[in-house]
């Protein structure tokens, strides 16, 4: 069977159910449907489960938005010396970007103007941060998106 999990920050996993394996020779199409709504990103990946309980193998990880979102938000996780924000809102608005260590302390924040569509943020003043986990908050317009992001060196 395979095991399919998802997680909204992309490092922390959870069970969110399971879809039992075809056997075909031929190759096969699976389908599940998550039973939760997704209200803005979240990540999913299959685990292989075999009668070796030690023999675990994943799928590449799949990121799904959920159109009727505030805004999305995308970086690269692990970063090193810089933090590269690509940010889609659906208008112009006032967006707050902070940058919390793992004690809630704010080490780093942006205050802008962000308009309509795509753009880019970076987040350059970082790169004497020590190596470890950090929470990026990024609020938009009174809503809210989340993600805990890993630094190294």
């Amino acid at each position: 069977e395979y095991q399919v999990e998802k997680s909204a920050d992309g490092s922390n996993f959870i069970v969110a159910g399971t879809v039992s394996a075809a056997n075909a020779t031929n190759g096969a199409s699976y389908t599940f449907n998550d039973p939760e709504t997704i209200s803005g990103t979240m990540h999913y990946r299959l685990r292989l489960i075999t009668k070796d309980v030690n023999d675990n193998k994943y799928s590449k990880t799949i990121v799904i938005y959920n159109n009727n979102a505030p805004f999305r938000i995308s970086t690269i996780n692990p970063f090193k010396n810089n933090l590269k924000i690509e940010i889609n809102v659906p208008s112009d608005g006032q967006m707050e970007i902070n940058l919390f260590d793992m004690y809630g302390k704010i080490v780093s924040k942006k205050s802008l103007q962000a308009p309509k569509g795509n753009s880019k943020v970076d987040m350059d003043d970082i790169s004497k941060l020590a190596s470890g986990m950090y929470i990026l908050r990024v609020q938009f317009n009174g809503e809210l998106i989340q993600n805990k992001l890993f630094k190294t060196n």
